[in-house]
């Protein structure tokens, strides 16, 4: 169970427009060199894993995580890891992502978090399992920071074979290029930060967002 005093909410950090999106930890890949002066490739880790998820098909968005048993609300389900890089890199791989969901809004999802004031992380790498995790507009897990990592914990009991899922967070400025397919009853359309939802709304009653980007979840 995760205690106030020792967890703190993982802050979203801001792109001018944009925003940061997925969390995660851990130490930059680089080339290394042998002994003989023959440099070799870094070696990617083992994906993470946990015993309460398995990774399947997702009615929301291409793959999702999905628990294999009962977790109970408070539990740390699986760190949320990936390559740590300086501020300025962390920048410029969200801006590039921007760029990208502004041309085809499935390849701009941002997985840069900040992790301190001198490096951010990018949770885009193969061995970080839970970049496998969905948004929703009404989640069942939050991003937490504890002691220095990033923990992925339950908000509510989730049950055997439900989808996890999280806030991404994303800034109401770049909404638009990402639709949202959570399906959840409470859906805005968008992805984006719970505290715009209201003006999401209001956006799309006074005809300022496109209402039909309500989507269903994929068969």
């Amino acid at each position: 169970m995760v205690t106030k005093a020792e967890s703190e909410s993982v802050g979203v950090r801001s792109v001018d427009p944009g925003t940061i999106a997925k969390p995660g930890s851990s130490q930059p890949l680089t080339p290394f060199t042998t002994r003989t002066g023959m440099t070799k490739k870094p070696v990617s880790p083992p994906p993470t894993s946990s015993p309460y998820i398995e990774v399947l098909e997702s009615r929301i968005h291409n793959r999702g995580v999905f628990a294999r048993t009962i977790i109970p609300a408070g539990k740390r389900i699986i760190e949320y890891v990936g390559e740590r890089v300086t501020k300025i890199e962390g920048q410029r791989r969200a801006e590039a992502a921007i760029e990208r969901a502004e041309e085809d809004s499935g390849k701009g999802f941002v997985y840069v978090f900040e992790l301190n004031k001198r490096y951010d992380i990018d949770g885009d790498v193969d061995w970080n399992t839970a970049r496998w995790i969905n948004h929703s507009c009404e989640p069942n897990c939050e991003a937490l920071t504890l002691n220095g990592r990033i923990w992925i914990v339950a908000l509510t009991d989730i049950d055997p074979g439900e989808e996890l899922s999280y806030n991404y967070g994303y800034d109401i400025a770049v909404c638009e290029d990402h639709p949202c397919r959570c399906g959840a009853d409470g859906c805005v359309g968008f992805i984006v930060a719970a505290e715009f939802h209201d003006a999401v709304l209001e956006m799309q009653a006074n005809r300022l967002l496109p209402a039909e980007d309500f989507l269903p979840a994929e068969d």
